[in-house]
């Protein structure tokens, strides 16, 4: 492991935990406290023991310096206020050892993600009874999802945090993304279908709150 100074090391834990980053960044928070909570992990990424002062000091210093460039660095406001957002229920998840022969398909919902050594699909439920997939190339599957669909301005490719602030969000929620993808400005989020209500509530507040904050 790389040794940091202690100032390194506490923006590295800051930006390891975004329910951290996100306190610093509002400016609501006990330093003291704060430098209690982390004294251990700062200790670790630096290879050396401090002081809880130290430390406070350190989060001060980062606190001024994420809320001075607040603005720049959250160009997902803009991003999130100018998405449109859509669900799709009965998603099932096929995960394969390679990739199927797809016919076309002239209605529904298809996303296929070829990786290196596996390939999966997120389909609606009645597509894909017309793959004719062999059952020895199905690694595993999943049923009963909703797919949340974000589709958001071209910016969203050059514009840093919109996935994980989104992420950020329904983790607090207790919502499960199952998977998370992208192709250029749409996003694909798969929750159980169970919490797809709540997830689309949670989402849609958020890009009514960015159009209030622009």
């Amino acid at each position: 492991m790389t040794r940091q100074t202690i100032p390194m090391a506490v923006e590295a834990v800051l930006k390891s935990d975004l329910r951290l980053y996100d306190t610093l960044k509002i400016g609501i928070v006990n330093y003291k406290a704060l430098a209690r909570h982390i004294r251990k992990q700062v200790e670790t990424l630096a290879g050396e023991k401090t002081t809880e002062n130290a430390i406070a000091m350190a989060l001060q210093r980062t606190g001024k310096k994420i809320r001075t460039g607040v603005k720049k660095l959250e160009g997902y406001v803009d991003i999130f206020a100018s998405s449109r957002l859509q669900m799709r229920d009965n998603i099932l998840i096929l995960y394969l050892k390679k990739p199927p022969e797809i016919q076309k398909i002239e209605k529904g919902f298809m996303v296929v993600i070829k990786g290196i050594e596996s390939t999966t699909i997120f389909m609606d439920d009645e597509k894909a009874g017309k793959l004719k997939i062999p059952k020895e190339d199905i690694v595993e599957q999943r049923k009963d999802l909703s797919a949340i669909i974000l589709t958001s301005p071209k910016e969203i490719v050059d514009t840093p945090g919109v996935i994980a602030h989104l992420m950020n969000a329904l983790g607090v929620n207790n919502i499960n993304v199952v998977e998370v993808t992208s192709s250029f400005n749409t996003t694909y989020l798969l929750v159980d279908k169970k919490d797809s209500l709540e997830a689309v509530k949670i989402v849609r507040s958020l890009i009514e709150r960015s159009k209030k904050d622009q």
